[in-house]
């Protein structure tokens, strides 16, 4: 008895329309704000009819998380890689510092937060959700590398989160205030690659593996040992 091979129904997913639908998305969120972030704008901007978005991304929110997912994603690709060396270690971090400071800086991002904060309680809702899947998936993805790092024991870090919540911070220092306030400047752009150099080779000392120490004990026969050697 022959069997034929399954095939799927329907049409197979156009995945250049997905990029439209994401890439049009992300342009009007963060151009025009939350306000302007509808089902029918997007389509319109991607070219594809409503019934196409909504197949994809059954709702508004939906896809507002699709947007912010995919751009945490885009900025914590460095964490896609093992650990490593040292040497590889330290290249994920910056390189994951450096982009995430170019967009913290980066006009989409400061028009987005100046829109959010400025649309008072009204944006509540949205800023939770840009925060859950913005910022707090980001942080959950570099507790759980940095969680790697200490069992592989390339770090000392036994509170990932915490190390984590750490690093970002150290990372950022005043960068989104600087930007909020217009104080970015050519001189404030260039100084990213020190300043992340600087964080990143700080957060590497303060978690560096420490050798292991003698016991108490060993070190008590020790020295009853050189005693006796000395004994005349």
């Amino acid at each position: 008895m022959q069997h034929t091979e399954a095939r799927p129904i329907g049409r197979p997913i156009d995945l250049a329309k997905n990029r439209a639908i994401l890439n049009a998305a992300r342009l009007l969120l963060f151009r025009d704000g939350p306000r302007a972030f509808t089902v029918e704008a997007v389509a319109h901007a991607a070219g594809v009819s409503k019934v196409t978005v909504y197949a994809r991304h059954g709702s508004r929110q939906a896809l507002l998380h699709a947007v912010i997912g995919q751009l945490a994603q885009e900025l914590s690709m460095a964490f896609d890689r093992r650990p490593g060396d040292a040497t590889a270690l330290r290249a994920s971090l910056i390189e994951f510092g450096r982009g995430l400071l170019k967009f913290m800086i980066g006009s989409e991002h400061v028009g987005l937060m100046r829109s959010l904060l400025g649309s008072g309680a009204s944006s509540a809702p949205a800023l939770r959700r840009v925060f859950q899947r913005g910022p707090a998936a980001m942080l959950q993805r570099v507790s759980a590398w940095l969680a790697g790092c200490h069992r592989e024991g390339s770090l000392h870090c036994p509170l990932p989160e915490r190390s984590a919540e750490t690093l970002l911070g150290m990372l950022q220092g005043l960068t989104l205030v600087r930007a909020m306030y217009g104080a970015v400047n050519a001189e404030s752009k260039r100084d990213i690659e020190a300043h992340v150099s600087f964080a990143v080779d700080a957060f590497l000392r303060a978690h560096q593996v420490e050798p292991p120490r003698p016991s108490a004990s060993r070190c008590a026969v020790s020295t009853r040992s050189d005693r006796v050697g000395l004994a005349p």
